[in-house]
């Protein structure tokens, strides 16, 4: 079986955060707002989309990463 990926980045509610959702196989999400409830939002979102979590990373500084995959469909 063949897997996309994809990295949720998210550097915390504040104003110029980066927050952002990369795939492997597809464009990025970039413009993703800033309030807890859209944190939520995204993950809701990867969810929906057949996106399972695997990893969670917290780096230095309130910055974390969230891994997810799912099989890859062609």
């Amino acid at each position: 079986m063949k897997w996309e990926y994809a990295n949720f980045e998210w550097e915390g509610v504040g104003r110029g955060n980066h927050r952002t959702v990369r795939f492997s196989h597809r464009e990025s999400w970039t413009k993703i707002p800033g309030s807890d409830a859209d944190f939520y939002a995204t993950i809701r979102a990867l969810g929906d989309d057949g996106w399972e979590m695997t990893t969670q990373v917290h780096h230095p500084g309130s910055y974390n990463t969230w891994w997810f995959k799912r099989p890859l469909s062609e």
